[in-house]
């Protein structure tokens, strides 16, 4: 496992951060509208390091962007279950993004919703580039996804039209939107 990943999931698993690893749960009829499984750093752990000056700021900042997707989520009417990736990228500048990669699709205005507010929430400072992660996640009864790398239908199309795989950089730089 990634010294990183430890070190974020560490902070995770402090009391305070505790419900991060676990289910969200709300109040309304459907209590397990978002469960959070792994996070998946998209990048190796030499580019992630010197990008990452304050991993409790990333692990803080994680837990908040999930919690305003569940909360979209658990506004919204309540869909089939679903599993897959909420992806975020986080620029120098405090500037991030976010794609979905849920299977079976969500609707384009729940998709949307959910992009908005995760990209609502201010990410912590990175330096020298973008940062990349992807959180496995099942709503609505959905389990986490059995694979470990996730492809957002941007990510697709920028590869189809470049005719070759591209590295995760290249994807965030091609596919970001503002």
């Amino acid at each position: 496992m990634h010294r990183l990943l430890q070190r974020l999931v560490q902070h995770l698993l402090r009391p305070a951060g505790l419900a991060g690893l676990m289910v969200i749960a709300t109040s309304s009829a459907h209590a397990d509208v978002m469960q959070r499984a792994d996070i998946i750093l998209l990048q190796p752990e030499s580019v992630l390091t010197p990008r990452v000056p304050n991993v409790q700021g990333l692990a803080t900042y994680i837990d908040r962007a999930t919690a305003q997707a569940a909360e979209v989520a658990r506004q919204a009417e309540a869909g089939p279950p679903t599993s897959g990736f909420l992806v975020i990228a986080i620029r120098p500048g405090l500037r991030s993004n976010a794609w979905l990669d849920f299977q079976p699709p969500l609707p384009p205005s729940l998709a949307d919703a959910l992009v908005r507010a995760v990209r609502a929430v201010m990410p912590p400072a990175v330096r020298g580039g973008p940062v990349v992660l992807a959180v496995k996640a099942g709503l609505w009864g959905g389990s986490a996804p059995g694979r470990d790398f996730p492809a957002p239908k941007e990510w697709r199309a920028a590869m189809d039209q470049a005719g070759r795989p591209l590295e995760t950089e290249a994807l965030v730089e091609r596919t970001w939107r503002p």
